[in-house]
């Protein structure tokens, strides 16, 4: 290239750079903002929260609270756009956001159901064998009155009515345990 092309080509680069607000390299080349490489950094994070919704169901609620979190990380990163980007935008992010967050709470809730439930089938067990008790070894039965005991304060958690209804239940249980226990001969 001859010196007046050459010297005509970085009048133009300048030009276009002052004009356009484009940075220059030492070489006369042309760099991307950093506004455009921002936009691609806040959209890819985007796009990697937002497209993990459709599996949302199969991510523990630990992984759920950490998308919830990148969420309302990108949230500032897209109120710096411009108007009907920003609007769009934060939009789509608090649906993907609030979808997010009812997932993980429905599945915090399911553990606490699960768990409620599974109290429920240790009463079951062990209130069920009431009626074969006679039958029952004295260290089976000094075993369900131990887990008599391991089960009440779990039940005491329970709301007012279901605590008195069950605590009431587990005592008269526990109480014929004991009965059959002291009935035994050779205790």
């Amino acid at each position: 290239m001859s010196e007046k092309a050459r010297s005509l080509a970085i009048a133009l680069a300048i030009a276009l750079s002052v004009l356009f607000g484009m940075p220059l390299l030492t070489n006369g080349a042309f760099i991307a903002t950093a506004a455009v490489a921002a936009q691609d950094d806040w959209k890819t994070e985007f796009e990697d929260v937002c497209s993990k919704t459709q599996d949302s169901m199969a991510f523990t609620p630990d992984e759920l609270k950490s998308l919830v979190d990148r969420c309302d990380a990108l949230k500032p990163r897209i109120e710096k756009l411009d108007e009907t980007e920003k609007k769009v935008y934060l939009k789509r992010l608090q649906m993907c956001r609030d979808l997010l967050a009812f997932v993980m709470q429905s599945k915090i809730a399911a553990v606490a159901v699960a768990a409620q439930d599974d109290w429920k089938k240790e009463f079951e067990d062990i209130c069920s064998q009431t009626e074969d008790s006679m039958s029952l070894s004295p260290d089976e039965l000094k075993g369900l009155v131990d887990r008599c005991e391991a089960l009440k304060p779990r039940i005491e958690k329970l709301d007012e009515t279901q605590r008195k209804v069950y605590l009431k239940r587990l005592q008269m249980c526990r109480d014929h345990l004991v009965f059959v226990i002291e009935s035994k001969p050779g205790k």
